[in-house]
């Protein structure tokens, strides 16, 4: 049978029987490493397919290795060719597998940041909440309906970043190396910014937050 190595990290049995069936249909049997452990450098011969974020260096050893698929979004450190056995290998990523989850704690995040949440937080453990209270009743609070947001790359996190962010009636800028369709920028409620644009937007933010983070308000 050929074989299949899973740096393992986040796997249950439920997934794992799953991948075990799957694999098995196509002719493969599935070897699991937790994860940061490596797979031994005398079994590395045996697998055909990785998936999982080994060590870069490890790549080489892999001699009859065909596809290797990180599991997260990010592969940058895998683009080498030289990394691996043969130019022939197949690298390929796990997007859409984790857009929504990002995305959803990107905009909780943000009302957090905007709802003063960790000082909030801070001054009922001290009592001092009416004191917090009346003292944003003054200064006022920013509605993310008033705010205009970057978003850097427009991939599936970014699709889903705009998604969520939408509803709340925020201006949404965009910038990717690929310009999306002006039917899919409809879609989304984006604006594409050329980055050097976007970046000038994103740096204006932040200089009118420095106040906060370096603050009270910063997180302890």
């Amino acid at each position: 049978m050929r074989k299949i190595a899973i740096y393992d990290s986040f796997t249950e049995p439920k997934h794992r029987r799953l991948i075990d069936e799957t694999a098995a249909r196509a002719g493969f049997t599935v070897d699991y490493y937790a994860a940061p452990a490596a797979v031994p450098a005398d079994k590395r011969g045996d697998y055909e397919v990785i998936y999982g974020m080994p060590k870069p260096g490890e790549l080489k050893d892999f001699v009859n290795l065909k596809w290797f698929c990180g599991s997260f979004a990010g592969v940058d450190a895998y683009l080498d060719d030289s990394l691996y056995p043969s130019p022939e290998v197949m690298l390929s990523n796990s997007s859409g597998a984790y857009g929504v989850t990002i995305a959803e704690h990107m905009v909780m995040v943000t009302l957090m940041l905007l709802r003063h949440a960790l000082p909030g937080d801070r001054a009922v453990r001290a009592g001092r909440q009416m004191e917090m209270k009346e003292r944003y009743m003054v200064e006022g609070i920013t509605e993310l309906s008033a705010c205009k947001v970057g978003l850097v790359g427009f991939g599936d996190i970014g699709r889903a970043t705009a998604e969520r962010l939408a509803p709340f009636g925020c201006e949404l800028y965009y910038y990717t190396k690929h310009r999306r369709t002006p039917e899919e920028e409809r879609k989304y409620g984006v604006t594409y910014l050329p980055l050097e644009e976007l970046a000038a937007l994103i740096h204006r933010a932040a200089d009118e937050s420095k106040a906060y983070f370096a603050g009270e308000n910063a997180t302890k």
